[in-house]
């Protein structure tokens, strides 16, 4: 994540090629989810994506710009696509585990044979 005055570029990546996205300094997750709906290939809905930074999963309502310390350190967001939607944590335990999606599983496969 890059900040330049009022906005930060975040880059995020997935099975396909980085996407670069540029947002305001006050920026919501859930507004970059909306960005990566518009430019990823595969347009997932935001409650199919899960994003992951630095080894924690960022939450819908967090501001990215305060959800890393250490601005001159540009961390890459690791997007993950499932094919159920987000289910609230009370009714997880009553609900079969998420799936990944077949690209997810495509991509995972490819990785391991290089």
């Amino acid at each position: 994540m890059a900040e330049q005055g009022d906005s930060i570029t975040v880059t995020i990546r997935s099975q396909q090629p980085d996407i670069i996205i540029t947002l305001g300094i006050q920026s919501t997750v859930s507004q970059l989810m909306a960005e990566i709906t518009e430019k990823h290939q595969h347009h997932p809905e935001q409650s199919k994506q899960r994003l992951f930074c630095q080894g924690k999963e960022l939450h819908e309502s967090e501001i990215i710009s305060q959800s890393f310390p250490d601005k001159s350190n540009i961390p890459i967001i690791l997007l993950k696509i499932f094919e159920l939607p987000r289910v609230p944590n009370e009714e997880q335990n009553n609900r079969p585990q998420q799936r990944e999606s077949h690209f997810i599983k495509k991509f995972i496969f490819v990785r391991s044979l290089q």
